[in-house]
């Protein structure tokens, strides 16, 4: 399937959007206080050995020490042992406290738990997944089965016994020799990471993962995406160096990328716990610290035969917008969802297919464990990130148990709506502010505040707005000395 990218990336926080026949699966974001970390390795000291966990912490240099579990240390001893073997070993036999190793980053920190650490390297190419002790080859599944038996073939004639590697489809576009030019390099900038890793005596920082629009680009697959459009002209020019072949597209307007494409209207929506239907059904979304569940209701939708088809009708569709949610809010953990109720077993095997077929198009690992007794389908899907409810909220301190937009949000939200002014003849700019949102503008020496004045061409003038949660207000546009002489009468 063909894919768009549409990437705004002009402003403090980096939001990239993934779009399948124009309508968004995917959302990425980051910002100074949201730093994706996943992929990245680190040198790393061992700070505490747990055996009734068979885990230990590891501080790679952050706020919080990383989860090494025993299943994730590489070592030749657990290499060679049957997985029954392995659940015999304890982990303090093969690692000590005030040790350094060699960690990559497998998932971002979630609530109050730190990252979640492998000690087995994987190494990006576009075509392959190179591991330097994997000790496997595997070719991915959706491509040509004589293409995978050759590929896998030729791969374990080029790898070292202790060498993996894992084939991307992209790989089956491209000739033999791209591909092992690939490993080449990537077995190159392993031997690098060792020789760096050696030498060091703290927890560093090695490799970071490349910037959120290439990682995004990385993860979806170059060979898929049919069209780039980016709205900062530095990215742009770096997009048509790095991918020659693809359409790369420099948005010049002055609203909003996201705006322009109805996508911030899309992202606005995941706040809510309710998702309407087209046939006027909907679906309640609600989250727990333990696991997310999915309600399925009539709504609206009576349908036009008896009650039997009306529910049919109604799961088949809710089946597929609850796919689609489950990646637009990255939404991972244990997932229940509570269909209509349906009576046979024909009802439920023909709503698990539908389901399961649209889940194919998400790249994160899922498994459908089937219904319940009770009627409600379970599943799990693997967290890497914090949903995207919790990255853009945070707790409601008037009320105590419900969400509101995250103050840096807001900040970067009010920075988007600024630079839309830009071209203006006016000289300055009036805008009210909630404390929390205003000291973010204030941080690094007024850096952001700074950046928008010399992008404006026009003053900046914040002043304090009393509210119950982070909020801003852009009061008024004009010259100075009409901003001043309306702050003089609020005075």
């Amino acid at each position: 399937m063909k894919r768009k990218i549409v990437m705004n990336v002009n402003s403090s926080e980096k939001r990239v959007a993934v779009l399948e026949h124009d309508q968004p699966v995917e959302f990425y974001f980051s910002h100074p206080g949201l730093e994706d970390i996943s992929g990245n390795i680190y040198a790393g000291r061992v700070t505490k050995v747990l055996p009734g966990m068979q885990a230990v912490f590891v501080d790679i240099g952050l706020e919080r020490n990383g989860f090494l579990h025993r299943d994730q240390l590489l070592s030749y001893h657990l290499l060679s042992l049957s997985s029954e073997e392995k659940r015999k070993k304890n982990v303090s036999e093969f690692v000590r406290e005030g040790e350094l190793l060699l960690v990559q980053v497998e998932k971002n920190s979630v609530g109050n738990k730190g990252p979640k650490l492998s000690n087995i390297i994987e190494l990006s190419g576009q075509c392959v997944v190179y591991l330097p002790n994997g000790q496997y080859i595997a070719v991915s599944k959706k491509m040509n089965e004589e293409i995978r038996l050759s590929l896998k073939k030729e791969l374990q004639l080029y790898l070292t016994e202790n060498e993996g590697v894992i084939v991307r489809t992209a790989a089956e576009q491209v000739e033999l020799s791209q591909i092992k030019d690939e490993l080449s390099r990537l077995r190159i900038e392993s031997e690098k990471l060792q020789q760096q890793y050696k030498q060091l005596k703290k927890p560093t920082l090695l490799k970071s993962k490349s910037n959120q629009f290439e990682k995004v680009i990385h993860e979806v697959g170059i060979n898929s995406i049919e069209k780039m459009l980016v709205d900062d002209f530095n990215v742009y020019q770096e997009l048509k160096i790095m991918y020659p072949h693809q359409e790369v597209v420099y948005y010049q307007e002055r609203e909003n990328i996201f705006s322009h494409h109805q996508i911030e209207a899309e992202l606005e929506r995941l706040q809510s716990k309710i998702v309407w239907l087209s046939n006027g059904a909907y679906l309640i979304i609600e989250h727990t610290e333990a696991l997310t569940v999915i309600d399925v209701n009539t709504g609206k939708f009576t349908g036009k035969t008896n009650l039997k088809d009306t529910v049919l009708k109604t799961n088949e569709q809710a089946a597929l917008e609850i796919a689609r949610q489950i990646r637009l809010r990255d939404i991972g953990g244990m997932i229940l969802i509570d269909f209509i109720d349906m009576k046979s077993e024909a009802e439920k095997n023909k709503i698990q297919k539908v389901f399961n077929q649209e889940l194919q198009k998400d790249r994160t690992r899922t498994i459908v464990y089937g219904f319940t007794r009770l009627g409600i389908l379970e599943m799990t899907r693997k967290r890497v990130r914090e949903n995207v409810n919790f990255q853009q909220s945070q707790d409601c301190q008037v009320c105590g148990n419900g969400h509101v937009p995250a103050k840096e949000v807001l900040a970067y939200k009010l920075e988007r709506e600024l630079l839309e002014l830009r071209g203006r003849d006016e000289e300055g700019i009036w805008v009210e502010a909630t404390e929390d949102v205003m000291t973010i503008f204030q941080q690094n020496q007024g850096i952001l505040i700074e950046g928008l004045k010399n992008k404006l061409h026009m003053e900046i003038v914040m002043t304090s707005l009393i509210a119950p949660k982070p909020s801003y207000h852009i009061r008024h546009i004009g010259s100075i000395a009409d901003i001043q002489s309306r702050l003089k009468r609020i005075d």
